[in-house]
């Protein structure tokens, strides 16, 4: 069947991981075998020690001098520990930075603790890692901050103008807000509405009103947007940027500007 197959496989990889002991009588295949350095074999945790493995040691390498530094550092343990043996795998425990025999080479094994840093050195290190840090953010917000981008410049070849006033109706519609609140509940289709950008002083809003809107009615809206005080004293009045004379009241705002116009709200004293 496919399962005992895929099962199969899985096997016959994890037998690549590791070493078959080199003793004939241990069926053992050890993830993490250890070298003997006498015989150059790989051997268990169980049968690395040179007297369980009976090999002689070779007279082309100096003998293994059994101090105290080369025991495996728990205190009921006799045996060396694998740094003695120039073992491939790696002595030192990385929690206590002390070395074990190859049977105690695991922090379970051993119930090592993590060596605190001396108290008087642990403040500085923190503090210059934090500098970096925070030298790092620093400059990598730097160098992605985007210089600000100049105003587009208007086009005057017609096929580019066209282009662009196309392009900018597209973005009034995404920004666009209805400036006849009674829109709000009830809107007309894409096709009878007019998109505007209007200005006034340093701001700037976009809407969109129906097509047949009129401009004086349109204007008292602006108005209300924009909170402006007009009175016949200080009449109010809307301008296309391009043109000297204000847009008629008592006409529609469709017949008078583009879709996509953008036109400015003046005071005349």
């Amino acid at each position: 069947m496919k399962v005992s197959c895929d099962v199969t496989v899985m096997a016959s990889s994890l037998l690549d991981i590791g070493a078959q002991c080199s003793l004939d009588s241990c069926p053992a295949h050890d993830f993490l075998p250890v070298l003997c350095p006498n015989c150059s074999k790989y051997f268990c945790k169980d049968h690395i020690h040179s007297d369980l493995h009976s090999c002689l040691p070779s007279t082309q390498k100096p003998d293994v001098q059994h101090d105290k530094l080369q025991r495996c550092a728990l205190d009921d343990c006799d045996r060396l520990s694998l740094d003695a043996y120039n073992s491939t795998v790696a002595a030192a425990c990385a929690n206590c930075s002390k070395s074990f025999c190859a049977e105690h080479r695991h922090p379970v094994s051993h119930k090592c603790s993590p060596i605190d840093p001396p108290a008087g050195n642990a403040a500085p290190q923190k503090n210059e890692k934090a500098r970096e840090l925070l030298a790092k953010i620093s400059s990598s917000s730097t160098s992605s901050k985007k210089p600000l981008k100049k105003p587009a410049k208007i086009p005057t070849d017609p096929a580019k103008l066209a282009a662009y006033r196309k392009v900018e109706v597209m973005k009034m519609r995404h920004k666009a807000v209805p400036l006849d609140p009674k829109d709000k509940s009830a809107s007309p289709p894409l096709d009878q509405r007019l998109h505007v950008k209007v200005q006034f002083g340093e701001q700037e809003k976009v809407f969109w009103v129906r097509k047949t809107l009129i401009t004086g009615k349109a204007l008292d809206f602006l108005c209300g947007q924009f909170g402006i005080k007009h009175s016949d004293a200080l009449p109010t009045r809307l301008y296309k940027p391009e043109s000297e004379a204000h847009l008629r009241n008592d006409t529609s705002l469709s017949e008078q500007v583009d879709d996509g116009s953008v036109l400015s709200i003046v005071q005349e004293s």
